[in-house]
């Protein structure tokens, strides 16, 4: 597995801690539901590839993000290990925050902060901006994530999602500005970048 995430990474540094990432889940999927069993070191892989480049394709420099069902840790504990200057919000309401909190125990990553809540329930209770931008992959409801989080989130959105989902963001109102990223070797992912229109202005 070592000479596996070396390929994925550009940095010797990197190496150690995307590899005991990589042992501490397979140690808590023995009790929890982190990546489903058959296939896992395959699936960990792959999501360790697709988090690295999404995190490569955020704006270079020190960022605020915030991890919108931030689950496993996928995409934003790789990013972290990978750009150690991001400061990082996880918002994870299920079972899987104590995982999220071992982790960046044990990974020794400062800057992180876990909120065990929804997202919604969080802009409520917010008054101040919650970070540059938001990421998320695999959550549903995405126009209901823009309606609540645009006045939290300074720059915008990245989704990792498929084609179709895009299909229906060209259909949101225009308050957000559509990129796409092909993500490499996967049809059926994108990253799907919203960024925030200022008010008064076309996209």
């Amino acid at each position: 597995m070592r000479e596996r995430i070396a390929l994925l990474v550009e940095r010797e540094a990197l190496v150690e801690p995307l590899l005991s990432y990589y042992r501490l889940m397979r140690e808590w999927s023995e009790r929890m539901n982190l990546i489903a069993r058959p296939r896992f070191d395959e699936t960990f892989l792959s999501l360790l590839e697709v988090s690295l480049f999404a995190y490569r394709s955020l704006p270079p420099g020190p960022l605020s993000v915030v991890d919108i069902g931030a689950g496993a840790g996928f995409p934003s504990l790789p990013g972290k290990i990978l750009r150690p200057e991001t400061e990082l919000l996880l918002v994870e309401p299920g079972k899987r925050a104590l995982f999220l909190e071992e982790a960046v125990h044990r990974l020794s990553l400062s800057g992180v902060h876990i909120e065990k809540s929804a997202f919604a329930p969080l802009c409520k209770e917010r008054k101040s901006l919650l970070a540059d931008w938001a990421v998320s992959w695999g959550v549903n409801r995405k126009e209901s994530l823009l309606k609540e989080g645009r006045k939290f989130v300074k720059i915008g959105f990245m989704f990792i999602t498929g084609p179709n989902e895009v299909e229906k963001m060209k259909s949101l109102p225009p308050s957000f500005s559509l990129k796409t990223v092909p993500v490499p070797h996967r049809d059926a992912l994108v990253l799907a970048f919203l960024n925030k229109v200022p008010r008064g202005t076309k996209p």
